[in-house]
């Protein structure tokens, strides 16, 4: 993924501009009504039905509605889109209007010092909905886009939204950590200047990755042309950033952003869906 630094900003690509051709083969998933018995749901609605003497009973009066699979997937879309207009019109307001882009640094950019310093803890999440330039944006919006749908049906539409919350919380957490404490050791430095980051891509890493443990020989082509096993494309893609992170050869890109929403993706797996699968 092309990565962008305006000022200071260090972006998290999709999975990079090479996924770019990537094509998940939805044919390939035919279970999802039967994963939907299995993985159940996290936020359950209001009122369930309930067989206890034929009446209704009240499960949770602070649940929230229930969102659909559908309007899931393309609401996170809606508000990445939404985000990035306002970068857009920030940067082309910036000699006019200098204090927009500064708000746009402070609330949708993550790093040590708008997390610890300013107290923005906020920006642990925003900075999942925010890029920096197009091609940031339509490349991750079009990897979430191919692995989205089948995941957000797998687990339904409220899990799904706090999947993609959890998984970009947890990139920021690994991007702070990385350049704090891992990136100085690894260059030999006091002190590594962190210049923040932005993207959904750790989110998206998470959301690839447990489709890829979900169904692990479901085919992904790769620049459309090269049929892989989804385990083996996405997974290529995971040990790669763990490479380039180690080596200190990640450019712009935050590698450990991804790492750590990959991370999220497998522990999610793991505990709560590994032991259900009944198929």
């Amino acid at each position: 993924m092309l990565a962008f630094r305006a000022s200071f900003s260090r972006s998290r690509s999709g999975l990079r501009t090479s996924c770019f051709a990537l094509h998940v083969q939805k044919s390939e998933v035919n279970h999802l009504s039967t994963l939907k018995n299995w993985s159940g749901r996290l936020v359950s609605r209001g009122y369930q039905q309930s067989r206890n003497g034929g009446k209704q009973r009240r499960s949770n009066p602070y649940s929230f509605p229930r969102i659909s699979d559908g309007a899931a997937v393309w609401g996170i879309v809606g508000i990445n889109t939404a985000v990035f207009g306002l970068w857009i019109s920030a940067q082309n307001n910036v000699n006019e209007n200098p204090s927009l882009i500064r708000k746009m640094y402070q609330n949708f950019v993550v790093s040590w010092d708008n997390v610890f310093t300013a107290n923005r803890w906020w920006t642990l999440i925003t900075s999942a909905f925010s890029h920096a330039d197009f091609s940031h944006f339509i490349i991750n919006m079009l990897v979430f886009t191919s692995f989205g749908p089948p995941v957000a049906a797998m687990l339904g539409g409220n899990a799904f939204v706090l999947f993609y919350i959890g998984a970009g919380v947890a990139s920021s957490a690994a991007h702070l950590m990385y350049t704090r404490y891992i990136l100085p050791r690894l260059k030999r430095l006091r002190f590594y200047g962190d210049g923040g980051s932005r993207g959904a891509s750790g989110a998206v890493t998470g959301i690839s990755l447990l489709f890829a443990l979900v169904w692990p020989t479901a085919t992904v082509t790769l620049f459309f042309v090269v049929p892989l096993p989804a385990i083996f494309a996405v997974g290529g893609f995971v040990a790669y950033d763990l490479y380039r992170a180690s080596t200190v050869t990640s450019g712009r890109i935050d590698t450990a952003g991804h790492l750590g929403g990959a991370l999220y993706g497998v522990a999610y797996w793991a505990v709560r869906l590994r032991t259900k699968r009944r198929f």
